[in-house]
């Protein structure tokens, strides 16, 4: 046949997976199938047993099983085959198996094994002949020979000393020429981990088998049926026969002891110089882990028992190995534990999460097992963290590219960039395999870590070369015709990235997160913190620049205030030395101006009508002016007094300085007949006070609003009311009134509205009130609304409680 195309071969490859390897409908003929209905009919039967029956087809089909077993052993049978409510008659089945059976053939009574399971057409009864002496010594010995076995298979710490065990107790008890141990990888090629075998045969221990020699329908098949056994490799198979209504729907064999197989397969066992095969299943953790593989130079029949046996080995050598494995990946999945918490504990420390990670860079790569590790920080080359051996900068940027295009969310692994990633031409001898997760979307960052290249020789169990013929139309693989080993070198891969490696990647990447997650918040925090710090500098040397100027202009307020002190205490002895002048003067002047006034008097009245006009006029205005004077020095004296006067303050009744002023203006009051209400009684109020300048204040007042009477009577209205810390009294009239403009003036000393040919007086009184006033914790002030000219004067005045 010419070269296959890649499409033939993969057809090949696939019309071999499809053939229906327990729908064969043939059976070894070391034993005879029978199949037969819940009410112990027959319904097929293998050729072999209808040859020693010596009867036709058709004269068992449709008969009670008893034409072959008797009535008393297929009574025994039909209730043997009664499974619990509580249990399926396939599990209850494997329970009974094997049942002892006597045949008589050909006129002889011979003892069988035999082995019921269910099937789509009923029961199918296996016939397989015992050596009854053997077999009851072996059964015997069943105790002894497990007992060891057990004990050595406990005794295994490690895998590759189990292996040893399984091979070797397994040819111990079968007796094979060769028994093989077969691990199948994760493509289900299988290594040979363990052999014995006769000196003279040639070594298959470490040999490499590929997974087409066991296709994918073979493997299922082994998952059900642990154990299958062929005796003979030269056997003619025996057809199964099937009664009409059933016949069209083959037999389904998974669980049978005969089952023939592939022609295919024992063309593959006789080019491999194979007479006899058995093999049994390993299944670890629901997978098929692997098979122990037994090959015989001759023909070789197992009896069920010790097939059985076998197979109970083989159950127990599976569970054995899932907890080595078990324990050694718990153990290195403690190691990855160990080496990622350290790292992990490591970056906290870390300001550069990134740099950290590099630092500790050997425990990035011991954790991977990888001889290269980068850590990739933004989409545009920001930043890149190496350590170990990697590709250049530019090949791992495009590698990230890559990466974010095709698994930027999810976990990639490669053992064979060349491969997996051929748009990246990266040198293979450093840089064969690769291992990539992200860690943060937010700074599209990534680590990936490397492997070299792994040059590996394996050594394949004959060379890997596909013989396709064509067979009913269809393209069938033909096994090939040698198993001598053929070595195959492997390049351009690295080792490949174990189940444990890619869940320590993902256990450190989630890790990894989380660290730069905590690590971007302190960083915000750190940068709001400086910010706030930025911020509180600069307010802080605002408010120093402030604190300064108001530290100058505090200053410069003190040293006012310190000379506005001087100037007050300087102006207050220059008052008290003014008071004092005033006082003095106006005291010291009466005498001279009395005298003055005396001989002025005297002068006129001696000489009068002795001098001429201008004399008596002049002498006239002389006295006068006398007068004026003497009115002017008594008010101020009496205003300098107001000022000199330090007596103590006593309780006052107000009222009665009130009477005290009105009895002295008792003269004026009835000259003009002026008329004085008083609104509200103040007979009970009491100040501490002053009695006679309290009596002064009111005279000033009253007096005033008489004096600047206009031509009506005068009315004069006093009115009081209370607050919180003082008494206000209210003193207004219908004179003559006061200009608001004046409101301020009036106060002032010796400031006169008016001319004295008008009215008389000196313009003190107003200002000796306030004084009064003010020596009370009072104020006074004119009414600006009610005070007009020609509208009358309202003055009012408080006095402290």
């Amino acid at each position: 046949m010419s070269a296959l195309t890649k499409k033939e071969l993969k057809t090949a490859i696939e019309n071999c997976a499809k053939e229906p390897i327990h729908h064969l409908g043939h059976v070894q003929p070391h034993g005879f199938l029978i199949v037969f209905s819940d009410d112990m009919n027959i319904l097929g039967i293998s050729e072999n047993l209808v040859e020693k029956s010596k009867l036709s087809f058709d004269e068992l089909v449709g008969k009670c099983l008893s034409i072959f077993l008797g009535e008393r052993q297929t009574n025994f049978l039909e209730k043997k085959l009664q499974p619990p409510k509580s249990q399926s008659k396939s599990a209850f089945f494997k329970t009974i198996n094997p049942l002892r059976l006597f045949l008589e053939l050909e006129g002889e009574k011979k003892p069988f094994d035999g082995i019921v399971h269910q099937s789509n057409h009923g029961c199918i009864l296996e016939l397989e002949p015992i050596d009854l002496e053997s077999g009851e010594i072996k059964k015997d010995n069943f105790y002894q020979i497990s007992k060891k076995s057990i004990i050595r298979f406990q005794h295994s710490d490690n895998l590759k000393e189990l292996y040893t065990v399984i091979v070797e107790e397994i040819q111990h008890i079968t007796g094979f020429d060769r028994v093989m141990l077969y691990k199948f990888n994760e493509e289900y090629d299988g290594q040979i981990v363990a052999e014995v075998k006769l000196e003279e045969m040639n070594p298959f221990y470490d040999l490499w088998f590929p997974s087409t020699d066991i296709p994918k329908q073979a493997r299922e098949l082994y998952l059900k049926n642990w154990l299958r056994l062929i005796s003979d490799t030269h056997y003619i198979p025996s057809p199964i026969l099937l009664k009409d209504d059933i016949k069209d729907t083959p037999l389904d064999l998974t669980y049978s002891t005969l089952r023939s197989v592939s022609p295919v397969h024992i063309e593959y066992l006789k080019n491999m110089g194979v007479e006899a095969s058995m093999s049994i299943s390993i299944i670890v953790d629901g997978k098929l882990w692997g098979l122990v593989s037994c090959h015989h130079n001759s023909a070789k029949y197992v009896d069920y028992s010790t097939r059985m046996t076998a197979e109970f080995f083989a159950q127990l050598v599976s569970l054995q190995i899932d907890r080595l494995q078990k324990n050694e990946l718990q153990l290195d999945k403690l190691e990855k534990q160990t080496l990622t918490e350290g790292i992990i504990e490591s970056l906290k420390e870390e300001k550069n999460v990134y740099g950290g990670m590099i630092k500790k860079g050997k425990s990035f790569l011991k954790l991977l097992d990888a001889d290269g590790v980068v850590v990739l920080v933004g989409a545009d080359k920001k930043k890149i963290f190496k350590a170990g051996i990697t590709p250049i900068d530019e090949q791992i940027w495009q590698m990230k590219d890559w990466l974010e295009i095709h698994h930027s969310k999810d976990l990639f692994s490669s053992h064979c960039l060349s491969k997996d990633v051929p748009e990246i031409k990266l040198d293979e001898t450093i840089c064969s395999g690769a291992l990539s997760v992200p860690i943060s979307k937010e700074d599209d960052s990534r680590i990936i870590w490397f492997r070299e290249e792994l040059q590996q020789s394996i050594n394949w169990g004959g060379k890997l070369e596909k013989i396709v013929l064509e067979k009913d139309n269809e393209l069938v693989l033909k096994p090939r015709n040698s198993f001598a080993k053929w070595n195959q070198k492997v390049e351009c891969q690295s080792k490949k990235w174990t189940p444990s490696e890619i869940e320590a990647a993902k256990s450190i990447q989630s890790k990894i997160f989380y660290v730069v997650t905590q690590n971007m918040n302190e960083y915000r925090e750190e940068l709001r913190r400086k910010e706030l710090e930025q911020q509180v500098r600069i307010r802080t040397e605002e408010l120093t620049t402030i604190n300064e100027k108001l530290g100058i202009e505090i200053n410069a307020r003190e040293e006012i205030a310190k000379k506005l002190k001087e100037g007050m205490q300087l102006l207050e002895v220059t008052n008290k030395e003014l008071e004092h002048f005033a006082y003095v003067a106006s005291h010291d002047l009466q005498e001279p101006l009395r005298a003055i006034a005396s001989f002025s008097q005297l002068l006129e009245k001696r000489y009068e009508g002795q001098l001429d006009e201008k004399a008596a006029m002049y002498i006239r205005f002389i006295i006068e002016g006398a007068g004026r004077m003497k009115d002017l020095i008594m008010d101020l004296l009496e205003y300098s007094r107001l000022h000199r006067n330090e007596t103590p303050h006593k309780e006052v009744q107000l009222n009665d300085t009130y009477q005290n002023a009105i009895q002295n203006l008792t003269l004026q009051i009835e000259e003009t007949k002026a008329e004085i209400e008083i609104e509200n009684d103040f007979s009970d109020i009491k100040i501490m006070g002053n009695s006679s300048k309290l009596t002064q204040l009111f005279q000033n007042l009253v007096g005033n609003a008489i004096k600047y009477r206009s031509e009506a009577t005068p009315q004069i209205k006093i009115t009081y009311k209370e607050n919180k810390d003082h008494f206000q009294f209210t003193i207004s009239d219908n004179g003559i009134g006061i200009d608001p403009r004046f409101a301020d003036r009036i106060f002032i000393i010796f400031q006169r509205l008016h001319t004295k040919e008008n009215y008389e007086g000196t313009g003190i009184g107003l200002a000796l009130c306030q004084k009064i006033v003010e020596q009370h914790k009072g104020k006074i002030w004119l009414d600006q609304e009610k005070s007009q000219s020609g509208k009358g004067t309202t003055i009012h005045f408080t006095l402290g409680k």
